[in-house]
């Protein structure tokens, strides 16, 4: 049965909107029109659901009914929280809409898209929804390379640390990552099990790399290129296990040891052209003594100025042995997560959920000297300190049942999204330990894509991957 007009223009709306929404999400100044999209497609994809695929969605959900089982409990305990112990219950009422309902429906969507586009019906299949969904990402490290190759060649200098054209350097460090992470997973998918969910040749998947290293190089974003040296570890890992037992032991081993050489040589690279690794092992102690050290404690005067420029008042920060400046952005993630810990051993129901329930503690403890507004630059500490010990294990509840899909859908279904799913989420995990990523558009594009590949995985039947 062919579809109508009507619903073969729906789908195609739907995949332009998706992959102009995987464009636009990252980008500054944008919350209106991330919205509209955001909006627009899940309408399109309920309505295209409702009339095409109302078995298939039963079955999506069935097959994703324990992570929607560990989201659903969560967001119950947080609401539980804003009318029982939270310190800003209205506060918390307002960032549960926007933040976590709001990072839901987008997950919502990526279920949809992926039921949608399983479809046998379906004009945009999922191989095609896949580039659709990784093309905007490329696109936009793309064009940050070009920009710093042009501020080369204007210069002379390789511009580190510079961004101008895209979204801050940590968000498209996040992109270059999850693009990196699904380009992986399907090289890998194809070399294990000659099996294809993109649509492109491998020689031009080889030469996506391209690009996706220099950005990483460039950005000197220290936790994305530890990101991507665990994510080429885990494939070294991954295809010495499978071909443990066909190939030659020596040449396979000889593969892996290029392969370990080729990280170390990219490793010492982008080491040797961020400078403040080389003051970071000695700000580690200096940071962890936050009771001698209390510049952690204060805002800077300017908070939208570079870490270098940061100036404290009330209690500057600790000089190195050499007398030079240390690293500020090292020394307050460390110590805001050391204060994070014993904030939540101290209240393991935390604050009630908030950007900002690492602040909220703090000035209940330090009242008159810690400012309002602060988040602990991790995601994990202020998801903790929102929604206590007891949230905090539903959370990796959620995790842990998402990965186990993955984990099924690659290595007993050789899905390439079954291991897509399992770089994005432990690199996304890692990320929030260091990062403040649980929040905002950050957020919300993870959940779309753990909701997308996540029923491309564990979907009983799928056509084209």
């Amino acid at each position: 049965m062919s579809l109508k007009p009507v619903n073969k223009l729906a789908y195609y709306t739907l995949a332009a909107i998706v992959a102009a929404l995987m464009f636009v999400w990252p980008l500054p100044n944008t919350i209106a029109l991330r919205l509209l999209l955001l909006f627009a497609s899940l309408v399109i994809a309920v309505w295209l659901t409702v009339r095409q695929e109302r078995q298939a969605v039963a079955v999506a959900f069935d097959a994703m009914k324990t992570p929607l089982f560990f989201w659903a409990a969560l967001s119950g305990w947080i609401l539980v929280g804003a009318l029982t112990y939270a310190v800003a219950p209205e506060r918390v009422l307002t960032e549960f809409w926007g933040q976590w309902i709001r990072s839901g429906l987008a997950g919502l969507m990526g279920m949809l898209v992926a039921t949608l586009a399983l479809g046998k019906r379906s004009p945009v299949p999922p191989r095609i929804m896949l580039g659709l969904i990784m093309l905007p990402m490329l696109a936009q490290v793309i064009i940050h390379d070009a920009d710093s190759l042009w501020l080369w060649w204007e210069s002379g200098v390789l511009p580190i640390s510079q961004i101008r054209l895209m979204a801050g350097k940590d968000v498209l460090s996040y992109v270059a990552n999850m693009a990196m992470a699904i380009l992986c997973a399907e090289l890998m998918t194809r070399t294990l099990f000659r099996r294809r969910s993109l649509p492109f040749s491998s020689k031009i998947l080889g030469l996506f790399f391209i690009p996706l290293l220099f950005c990483t190089y460039v950005l000197g974003a220290r936790n994305g290129m530890i990101g991507i040296v665990f994510l080429f570890l885990s494939c070294l890992v991954l295809y010495g296990y499978h071909r443990r037992a066909e190939m030659n032991m020596l040449i396979l081993g000889t593969s892996l040891l290029i392969g370990v050489a080729g990280i170390t040589g990219f490793t010492w690279l982008t080491v040797k052209a961020d400078s403040r690794w080389q003051s970071f092992v000695e700000t580690v102690p200096i940071a962890w003594d936050t009771k001698t050290h209390k510049a952690w404690l204060e805002t800077p005067n300017d908070p939208h100025e570079p870490f270098n420029r940061y100036i404290n008042t009330k209690h500057p920060f600790p000089k190195l042995h050499n007398g030079k400046e240390i690293d500020v952005s090292a020394y307050e993630r460390i110590s805001w997560i050391k204060e994070g810990m014993i904030l939540l051993f101290e209240h393991p129901l935390g604050f009630g959920y908030s950007r900002t329930a690492f602040s909220d503690g703090l000035m209940l403890k330090y009242p008159g000297e810690a400012p309002p507004g602060k988040h602990s630059h991790s995601g994990l500490v202020d998801m903790a300190l929102g929604v206590g010990v007891p949230g905090l294990f539903l959370w990796f509840g959620f995790l842990g049942s998402v990965l186990t899909l993955g984990w099924k859908g690659f290595f007993h279904n050789h899905r390439s999204a079954g291991l897509a799913l399992i770089f994005i989420v432990t690199g996304f995990f890692g990320r929030s330990l260091v990062d403040s990523n649980l929040q905002d558009h950050v957020m919300e594009q993870f959940m779309f894509l753990v909701g997308l590949l996540a029923t491309f995985s564990a979907m009983p039947e799928q056509k084209n991957t």
